[in-house]
């Protein structure tokens, strides 16, 4: 990811922070400008300048993460038990109804039949740039609450 062949130079910094405008995320959609700005990077070799932006960028996108959607110390039991509200929607002019991810055309049945077929988390979000880690396991979350649900109804 790094290209050591070069050194830190803080003026050619100064132009990337300047176009990435690097500050702390508040929404959605400020959460989703940096990580399209992430993405691309994780694919190529890096300068020093880019690396240290790059880091920036993380650790904004964390933070905005674990505060939106924090998982906390859990056992494996309790982190099943996440809140997956803001992550699962369903709206009855997209996909017939079916829950999907954050709105997007994703639903939670395409990702469990991915995982299912034997993709792993990380290649179901290298292939569909738009999901992350977290909404893998948000599905994962709301399967095991219907399934919870359901099995309560039938008793």
């Amino acid at each position: 990811m790094l290209n050591t062949s070069s050194e830190f130079d803080p003026a050619k910094y100064r132009k990337l922070l300047s176009k990435a405008m690097p500050a702390v995320v508040e929404t959605e959609a400020e959460n989703e400008r940096l990580l399209a700005i992430v993405e691309p990077m994780m694919h190529r070799d890096l300068s020093p300048e880019e690396v240290k932006l790059f880091d920036l960028l993380v650790r904004l996108i964390e933070d905005f993460e674990d505060r939106h959607y924090p998982m906390g110390e859990s056992s494996p039991s309790e982190a099943v038990v996440i809140d997956y509200s803001k992550i699962i929607t369903i709206e009855p002019d997209k996909r017939s109804g079916r829950p999907c991810i954050r709105g997007l055309r994703m639903t939670v049945t395409d990702v469990l039949e991915y995982l299912a077929g034997g993709m792993t988390p990380e290649e179901i979000v290298d292939e569909f740039p738009d999901l992350t880690l977290k909404d893998i396991r948000a599905c994962l979350a709301f399967a095991a609450d219907r399934e919870r649900r359901l099995a309560t109804l039938s008793t």
